[in-house]
């Protein structure tokens, strides 16, 4: 097994690859509430999502902990976290005919599909800006554009050769980049849902992928190396070693 460096010095090895705008999110999953406590005590404000604690983690820089009393509002995200089971309209597909499924067929398909653990798998969480993170979390998010993204699958593929597969719906994204690389084991990359771009403020330009933790220093050893290959974030545009075509009002000589 690849060694795992402290959460505290990833985020900085990390950033000098990725440029990144906010700090990624350490997650961890209790199975018992209680030992929560011993780590961290602190809880949201009001109860609110689980993409919401994410953002107060990476905007607000705060390290925060809760169950199901603090991080319910989003039943179906409580539900993927195994905090709970779905409710019934929720697992029989009905709740969101006609908003994102053509039936009710349709919508039992779409929810039996999204990553989840059963009901009492887990009943709190930890979510932590990673310079933060007190414990080796489970997983940790980042949040970047398409070729931040790029180079964090460079970092995968380098000692791996195995290609990131893409699977999503296109709701629920905490289900896909925590417990979908939690599950499977490797990084997860989805695009946003609406409710994290409504609730926690992920930008347009932003995609997610959930890293699980054991294999950060092998991601960070692949960044390093096709850096020094010459694959760089931001990329070099090649224009700038081409003589330039000015108007003809800035040409010398006119």
């Amino acid at each position: 097994m690849v060694k795992v460096s402290s959460p505290q010095n990833l985020e900085s090895k990390f950033n000098e690859h990725l440029k990144l705008g906010c700090s990624p999110v350490a997650v961890k999953l209790f199975e018992k509430a209680e030992d929560l406590d011993k780590v961290v005590k602190r809880r949201p404000a009001n109860k609110i999502a689980i993409c919401q604690l994410f953002g107060q983690a990476r905007f607000l820089n705060r390290m925060l902990s809760g169950t199901i009393n603090e991080l319910g509002e989003c039943v179906i995200g409580a539900a993927a976290f195994g905090f709970v089971d779905y409710p019934k309209d929720v697992g029989e597909g009905k709740r969101m005919v006609g908003i994102y499924h053509a039936t009710e067929g349709i919508g039992k398909k779409v929810f039996a599909e999204i990553p989840r653990f059963k009901a009492g798998t887990y009943q709190a969480m930890l979510a932590a800006p990673l310079h933060r993170c007190p414990i080796d979390p489970d997983v940790v998010i980042f949040f970047g554009n398409s070729a931040q993204m790029l180079r964090l699958i460079h970092g995968h593929v380098w000692k791996t050769g195995r290609r990131l597969e893409f699977s999503c719906v296109g709701e629920v994204v905490c289900a896909d980049v925590v417990v979908g690389a939690m599950k499977m084991g490797k990084p997860s990359l989805s695009i946003p849902c609406n409710g994290s771009r409504i609730l926690s403020a992920v930008q347009d330009t932003e995609l997610m992928m959930g890293i699980p933790f054991k294999l950060m220093d092998e991601i960070l050893e692949g960044l390093d190396a096709t850096a020094k290959g010459g694959v760089r974030y931001p990329p070099a545009f090649q224009m700038v070693y081409l003589t330039p075509q000015p108007p003809v009002s800035h040409r010398i000589g006119h």
